[in-house]
């Protein structure tokens, strides 16, 4: 059976050979040339956010088509941890998956519920591009002659689940949420954990960095990719040596800025 789709970023931190997988976050430039200038740049992945960017559902499409056309995997950040919000971005055709916010291993076991074909799950099977794979340019299908049942199988064992490990449930049950089947990483947002450690926005508190470190000790010596963004490249950097291999730095808005600023001073 064909399968076109881009590679899975297990692999793409497989074959890094230890190094990162760098990824950064798109919500605010509803323009999908932004995705190609991600890919462009040399990025890993996309992060598609969709819990605090403001993008509609028909850009968020053309993100994906876009990203597929250049083999650049999409993570998309769903706005809540539900079914219909999953299903969405799964028919929307995301990659993978970012659940925010979660506080217990229930819920992240409910999602991969959803995110998942039976027999591993209950996410339902639709007749979309996201679900029969974008056509070749010679309009073939991505899957071609590939009947349902391949094609879901395949579905299985393409789709990344990612947990936000941001509240402090989720740090606490970091060790029992790795061990759920079907979660491929997990991804620390230092922003909100720094909130619910009562340190807001020190990242060089010891309380952060002990936190930080529980995350990486819960990864080791199993499949799960442990991850965290950073909002400069400085602070994504401190992550990847302390062990974090799913890293993204920064956001499309926060680069555009950054680069407007950097083209004014050396003018000035």
């Amino acid at each position: 059976m064909a399968n076109r789709h881009v590679p899975h970023l297990a692999t793409i931190c497989a074959s890094n050979s230890g190094a990162a997988a760098i990824g950064t976050i798109v919500g605010t430039l509803a323009d999908p040339e932004v995705v190609r200038c991600v890919a462009g740049a040399g990025f890993d992945w996309v992060f598609v956010d969709g819990e605090h960017g403001w993008l509609d559902d028909r850009t968020i499409r053309s993100f994906c088509a876009t990203a597929h056309d250049v083999n650049l995997p999409v993570l998309f950040r769903v706005a809540s941890v539900d079914r219909q919000s999953i299903s969405r971005a799964l028919d929307l055709g995301a990659d993978g998956l970012i659940l925010p916010q979660v506080n217990d291993v229930a819920t992240v076991e409910r999602a991969v519920s959803w995110a998942q074909y039976p027999p591993l799950g209950r996410r339902g099977f639709g007749l979309g591009q996201a679900h029969l794979g974008y056509p070749a340019e010679d309009g073939t299908s991505a899957y071609g002659s590939a009947t349902m049942g391949e094609v879901t199988e395949v579905e299985n064992a393409r789709i990344m689940i990612v947990v936000q490990i941001e509240t402090l449930g989720a740090l606490e049950d970091v060790a029992a949420i790795v061990a759920v089947a079907g979660v491929d990483a997990v991804l620390v947002g230092p922003a909100d954990l720094s909130i619910a450690l009562g340190i807001a926005g020190h990242m060089d508190d010891p309380l952060l960095g002990e936190a930080m470190e529980r995350v990486v000790r819960a990864c080791e010596g199993t499949s799960v990719i442990p991850g965290a963004h950073g909002s400069s490249p400085a602070l994504a950097r401190r992550w990847i040596d302390a062990g974090f291999r799913l890293v993204s730095c920064s956001s499309d808005l926060s680069v555009l800025g950054s680069g407007l600023r950097l083209i004014r001073e050396h003018l000035l």
